[in-house]
C-alpha cells in the first residue's frame, strides 16, 4: 500500500486515530506509522517506536524500537532522545553504555524533557 504524505502532521493524526482503536485498528496503525516513519516523519517514528517497544499491534521488539527511537531523537524528538537512552541504560535493543545513556539522557533535558512516564 503506498501512502502520499502531503501533509505529515495531518497524516499522523489520523494514524493516532487507529491507534486508539480496536485490536485490528492498532495493528494497521503500527504499520501505517512504520511507513511514515520510514519517510523521515518524525513523530511517526516516536509513535512506532513506542508500539514496538510496549508490543501494542506488533510483537515486541526491542532491536527495532532502539533503531526508530534513536532516529527521531537524532531528528531532534526529545522524547525519542530521552526514551533512547532508557534502552541504553537497561540494555534493551543495544548495548548496555553509560556514556552514550548520560549523553542521550543530556541531549533531552537540553530540549525540555525531563522526565517521561512511559516506562
Amino acid at each position: 500500500m503506498r501512502m502520499n504524505l502531503g501533509s505529515k502532521t495531518i497524516c499522523t493524526f489520523l494514524i493516532q486515530g487507529l491507534w486508539k482503536g480496536k485490536k485490528k485498528t492498532i495493528k494497521n496503525a503500527a504499520g501505517y506509522f512504520k511507513i511514515a516513519a520510514d519517510l523521515g516523519e518524525v513523530e511517526s517514528m516516536f509513535f512506532y517506536d513506542n508500539m514496538v517497544y510496549g508490543g501494542e499491534g506488533v510483537p515486541v521488539n526491542y532491536d527495532e524500537a532502539s533503531k526508530y527511537y534513536k532516529m527521531a531523537a537524532k531528528k531532534g524528538n526529545p522524547d525519542a532522545m530521552y526514551s533512547y537512552g532508557n534502552l541504553l541504560f537497561k540494555g534493551e535493543g543495544v548495548k548496555h553504555n553509560k556514556k552514550e545513556e548520560s549523553r542521550y539522557y543530556k541531549m533531552a533535558a537540553d530540549n525540555d524533557q525531563l522526565w517521561n512516564d512511559s516506562y
